[in-house]
């Protein structure tokens, strides 16, 4: 692909093609996970429901970095927070609302913008605050802060329209 990086197409053109549980995990790669994390959520899943399945995070300094998840249980870390960009996601709801929006660049409130949109259509279920995950320290580039400002002026206009993506193919690279 051609042209500045953009996440929300990248997850677009990955779920659209090659997702086909009904439920898939929204994550970043640096994300440490406890043994048995998604086993836990899927249980959370109730009959028959369409629900967005979010858990609590705490950031890990760098000089903690490891992926060893009860090795990270035992150091200083700041305070745990819900995390509304991970968690399970209801792949039908997804669809409905076209994806996240592909108007946003880089990296930025793709995510937020996207959680806003589909509690429309999705209760959400916050996990036990004993049930959360680390987020691995790591530098931020400065075309993502660039992009970033110009995402912030788009938010609150892309934020209003329930179905991102409206006109035009969406999920495609």
């Amino acid at each position: 692909y051609e042209g500045p990086i953009n996440k929300a197409r990248s997850i677009n053109y990955g779920v659209k093609n090659f997702v086909k549980s009904e439920y898939f995990l929204m994550s970043d790669i640096d994300i440490v996970y406890g043994r048995y994390h998604l086993t836990y959520m899927l249980k959370q899943i109730p009959i028959n429901k369409p629900v967005r399945i979010t858990h609590y995070h705490c950031e890990i300094l760098q000089e903690f970095y490891s992926s060893d998840f009860e090795k990270l249980k035992n150091v200083s870390h700041k305070e745990k927070f819900h995390a509304p960009g991970l968690g399970l996601i209801h792949r039908p709801s997804f669809m409905e609302i076209q994806g996240y929006n592909e108007e946003f660049i880089g990296y930025s409130p793709e995510d937020q913008c996207f959680n806003e949109r589909i509690w429309v259509i999705n209760d959400d279920i916050r996990l036990d605050s004993n049930i959360y995950t680390f987020h691995l320290w790591h530098d931020t580039l400065r075309q993502q802060h660039e992009h970033k400002q110009k995402n912030l002026e788009l938010w609150p206009i892309l934020n209003k329209k329930l179905i991102a993506n409206e006109n035009k193919d969406w999920g495609v690279l």
